[in-house]
């Protein structure tokens, strides 16, 4: 069920200026840093994640049933996934939702790259038919695979909602397929 989108966490640090309107003033720092009081001063250790500087990956793992979770580091999870997730709210019922349907979508495609490569196996190998029309059913098959690859990776470009789930489910297909 979905529901009111969840509180902001109690023990959040707050900023001024513009990037407060943007951020809804929540950018906590790690414990004894201290906080830039102007544009240009130096900033302590952020704990929330800036997408457009940091490599989400590297402090969030999104699962394929569209919850996320922080990153396993050397000494336990990413403190910097956890606060981002708990600040921005990645597991309210609606993101997590809406991130299921991205992998189940992304499932989908995945599935009609493979079934077109295993379509064009099977056509290259079978028996009994002519060089030509083999050559014609090949061409369909990789216009097909062609097709289907293209309509698979759309569901992980940058500006479609919720890719970074597609991407990982698909950058494990190319690894298994060695692609």
């Amino acid at each position: 069920m979905t529901g009111p989108r969840p509180p902001a966490p109690e023990k959040s640090a707050s900023i001024s200026g513009t990037a407060a309107t943007r951020s809804a003033n929540q950018f906590p720092l790690a414990t004894g840093s201290v906080r830039a009081t102007a544009e240009g001063g130096e900033v302590g250790e952020l704990l929330l994640l800036d997408p457009t500087v940091d490599d989400p990956e590297a402090h969030l793992e999104f699962l394929p049933n569209g919850t996320v979770r922080a990153t396993r580091v050397a000494r336990g999870a990413s403190k910097r996934g956890q606060k981002t997730i708990e600040v921005v709210a990645l597991m309210w019922r609606d993101l997590v939702d809406a991130r299921k349907v991205a992998a189940d979508l992304t499932t989908v495609a995945i599935t009609h790259v493979r079934e077109a490569m295993a379509d064009i196996n099977f056509i290259a190998s079978v028996e009994g038919i002519s060089n030509g029309e083999r050559a014609a059913r090949l061409a369909e098959l990789r216009t097909r695979l062609d097709r289907d690859i293209a309509d698979m990776e759309a569901k992980a470009a940058p500006e479609t909602p919720y890719s970074a789930v597609a991407d990982i489910l698909i950058r494990a297909f190319k690894a298994e397929k060695g692609l």
